[in-house]
This record gives C-alpha cells, structure tokens and sequence, in this order.
C-alpha cells in the first residue's frame, strides 16, 4: 500500500507539518491573520452604526424644523 510506504512517510509527514504550520501563521499572526480580520470588521461596523446614528438625528432635527415651518405658515 503506497500510503504506509516507509521511503514516502517522510515527506508526507514534513508537507503535513507545513501545511499546518502555514495555516496556524495565518490564523494567528499577531490579530493580523484571518482572526484578526473579524476585530477589524467588529470596528468598522460600530463606526458606521455611530456614522448612521448621527446622520438619523441630523435627518430627525432637518424633519422637525421643516415641519414647525409648515404648521407656522
């Protein structure tokens, strides 16, 4: 059987090493890997829902003093 073949165990077993080693550096490569892609996603939307909140109270003050004009009239 070609999987348990003495003279390939050795290089199946360093490609497996590298393989999993690879991926644990993408993973964790100081908050900058895969992991650290979902703390920079976490930020940018609580930017954008505190970027939305203003510009709904913005709106909110721009709908009541048109309104306050309208009933005055």
């Amino acid at each position: 059987m070609p999987q348990l073949d003495k003279l390939t165990y050795f290089s199946q077993f360093f490609w497996l090493c590298l393989l999993l080693f690879t991926f644990y550096i993408l993973l964790f490569n100081n908050n900058n890997g895969i992991l650290g892609i979902s703390r920079i996603l976490k930020l940018r939307n609580q930017l954008l829902s505190r970027r939305g909140a203003r510009s709904r109270a913005r709106t909110l003050r721009i709908w009541k003093i048109s309104r306050e004009k309208v009933l005055e009239a």
